[in-house]
């Protein structure tokens, strides 16, 4: 039986994938009720940081911003319970 490091390595050798060093992770968390919803999306620091420029940077978080409130409009939270940036 293989080890589950195996395992990993087969599954990225066999699709071609390949694993980031770093990574700029986006986390969403929204509380309603009673219940919890996670959301994580992650992008590869390196092509971030190829792209980008201040310009680009601010762009980058302005959209992140503009899906957090899109989550917010989708799961229907009300105004008093979004975040407002």
């Amino acid at each position: 039986m293989k080890s589950l490091l195996e395992l990993k390595r087969y599954c990225l050798n066999k699709n071609n994938l390949v694993v980031p060093n770093e990574i700029i992770k986006n986390e969403h968390y929204f509380y309603k009720a009673d219940k919890i919803i996670w959301i994580i999306f992650s992008d590869d620091k390196n092509i971030i940081a190829k792209k980008s420029n201040k310009e680009k940077l601010d762009r980058y978080i302005s959209d992140v911003k503009k899906i957090h409130q899109n989550f917010e409009n989708k799961f229907r939270f009300k105004n008093y319970d979004k975040i407002m940036f």
